[in-house]
């Protein structure tokens, strides 16, 4: 079922499940049904309903004293939270996961759950998050851990997912030689394990490279597959891609093609994860296009900033605010 998180019939296939359990009146075997049923509609990018399902999840493993099922209830919550723009909330999430995790008893919930270890997923959702709220420091020190315990774990999708955001945060700390070098490491990995999700969310990435040759013809294929790709994986990091790309194509000079670019994120996701950087963006790009776009541009920048500012995403407030 993992391996096409977000389809129809991995969904059918959860739902099947949750019958026979049902039918069986076998009530301990119910959770890991619950959390697939949880993991497709994330995947899906239906975060309103995902996060009814987690807080779902979270309240029936606070009934019993599985530490386990504790902890993946708040693996469903944390990514969810922080995909819908919530990074304090998500935070709080996080490091529940990270006071729960034993990898010596949870690692292998790697094989139920996700198909990924949950102890590098709190570990790099805290980054990401600590990022956001405007400690850059302690987001690298997160993001070490992750990588630390990815590494000794030596779980390939573990490894790739931990990658993803570490050239994530690297970029949003403007280290793009570091966002650029981990990139191609996750590429390697992906594509010998047919990962092929993972291969179009990143194959932007090498772009940032300082340096790289960019052109619209070259930033063209990985526009096509990030826009492909929308039903195959999580919402949010399309998202991020997108911006990326629109930025890329804004230092090749290439105005048009970054509008483009932003204006393929669908309406419903424009105002979740990364929102107040779709609005500084466009206005960075309107700005680029014509003179005459200044008071359209300042717009764009006083709604990221208010955006910004609503969420405690203390980072993206600075940039919109240094923007305007």
């Amino acid at each position: 079922a993992l391996k096409g998180a977000g389809s129809v019939e991995v969904e059918a296939s959860y739902t099947h499940a949750r019958e026979l359990v049902e039918r069986l009146g076998d009530a301990s075997r119910l959770f890991p049904v619950l959390w697939g049923l949880w993991f497709v509609t994330f995947n899906r990018g239906r975060y309103a309903a995902a996060r009814e399902a987690g807080e779902q999840l979270l309240e029936a493993a606070q009934k019993g004293d599985d530490t386990g099922q504790l902890l993946e209830a708040h693996h469903a919550l944390w990514p969810t939270l922080s995909a819908m723009g919530q990074p304090a909330a998500a935070l709080a999430h996080a490091e529940r996961g990270l006071a729960l995790y034993d990898r010596t008893r949870h690692a292998s919930q790697t094989f139920l759950y996700g198909g990924h270890d949950p102890g590098t997923c709190c570990r790099y959702h805290l980054a990401l998050t600590r990022w956001l709220l405007g400690y850059p420091d302690r987001s690298l020190s997160a993001l070490q851990d992750a990588l630390r315990l990815a590494e000794e774990l030596k779980h390939p999708l573990s490894t790739v997912l931990t990658l993803w955001f570490a050239a994530c945060i690297h970029y949003q700390r403007g280290d793009r030689e570091a966002a650029a070098a981990t990139a191609d490491r996750l590429l390697a990995l992906a594509t010998e394990h047919a990962f092929s999700l993972w291969v179009d969310n990143a194959l932007l990435l090498p772009y940032v490279r300082p340096g790289a040759r960019l052109d619209a013809r070259a930033l063209a294929e990985p526009h096509r597959r990030l826009v492909s790709s929308w039903a195959g994986g999580a919402v949010f990091r399309q998202v991020f891609c997108l911006c990326v790309l629109a930025e890329l194509y804004a230092e090749a000079g290439h105005v048009d093609g970054g509008l483009e670019a932003l204006a393929s994120i669908p309406n419903e996701h424009r105002s979740a994860f990364y929102a107040p950087e779709i609005h500084r963006i466009e206005g960075e790009l309107l700005l680029r296009r014509s003179e005459a776009s200044t008071g359209s541009a300042e717009r764009c920048f006083r709604t990221a900033i208010d955006l910004a500012r609503g969420r405690a995403e203390k980072s993206l407030e600075l940039r919109a605010a240094t923007s305007l």
